[in-house]
């Protein structure tokens, strides 16, 4: 058997599905513990031209139907520049998804994916959080909605003030006023931002978890890595490149951008 699976489609997709740029998938190989993928622009402009850095986060996005049905993300198998932390089974893939289109294995014919939406990215509103010195930091949001969204299980107990979420197979507990996130009943992160003063000290804020009418919120960190999920901020420079002689250019914040 070839140690790597190698497609030739030649066939018009999303080549960034988070933002609808399209263009052709040339070839994409994948082996145990890599890929590479080819794509050509429909309008000959560089796939990275005008995106923020979230958006360019969202490009070269793949999702591996195995052949018992369950589906891989490329953060699920720990992609770092294009290498993986986790090994894949070549003998157990059924298919390649990229963008909007599946690909088998075998080479034969690809036809458009479906059942795979909940694993696209998605963005979800900031909510500005004060820092006694005035500051602000932001927060990823409705808990529920980011939820919802990502497709994990959540619950509310309006006694205990305690939201609950579970996404591949790990389980996360908040409780309003606690900055403690526990992960599957244990401590395991505590929600905080650094501020310095005007000598340059620091301190560490406790960013506890909030809410405002019906809505929990909490802050980026209470998503845990065993989940495996990717989020990057719109961050949009007033300058044509992000970086020049004299500093940096200002920008702004758009929203946070999600990838399963």
């Amino acid at each position: 058997m070839s140690p790597w699976i190698t497609l030739t489609p030649n066939v018009e997709v999303y080549t960034n599905i988070y933002t609808g740029r399209r263009g052709i998938l040339k070839s994409f190989t994948l082996t145990p513990t890599s890929f590479s993928v080819e794509t050509e622009s429909l309008d000959g402009q560089s796939d990275s031209a005008g995106y923020s850095f979230a958006e360019l986060a969202a490009q070269d996005l793949f999702i591996l139907r195995m052949r018992d049905g369950s589906l891989v993300t490329r953060n699920m198998l720990g992609e770092i520049n294009r290498q993986f932390t986790e090994v894949v089974d070549l003998t157990q893939v059924a298919s390649i998804i990229y963008g909007d289109m599946e690909f088998p294995a075998d080479g034969s014919e690809p036809f458009p994916a479906e059942g795979v939406e909940h694993l696209y990215p998605f963005k979800t509103e900031f909510y500005p959080f004060s820092l006694p010195d005035g500051g602000v930091r932001y927060y990823f949001g409705d808990v529920e909605d980011f939820c919802e969204k990502l497709g994990a299980e959540y619950t509310w107990d309006e006694d205990t003030q305690t939201a609950t979420a579970a996404y591949r197979g790990v389980t996360v507990t908040l409780t309003v006023g606690s900055n403690v996130v526990l992960v599957d009943g244990e401590p395991a992160e505590e929600m905080s931002s650094t501020v310095e003063d005007e000598n340059g000290a620091e301190t560490t804020i406790p960013m506890p978890v909030l809410r405002e009418g019906d809505k929990v919120m909490a802050p980026t960190g209470f998503v845990p890595h065993s989940w495996h999920v990717a989020r990057d901020v719109e961050q949009f420079f007033e300058e044509d490149l992000p970086f020049y002689e004299e500093g940096t250019p200002d920008f702004t914040y758009g929203d946070v951008v999600v990838i399963p």
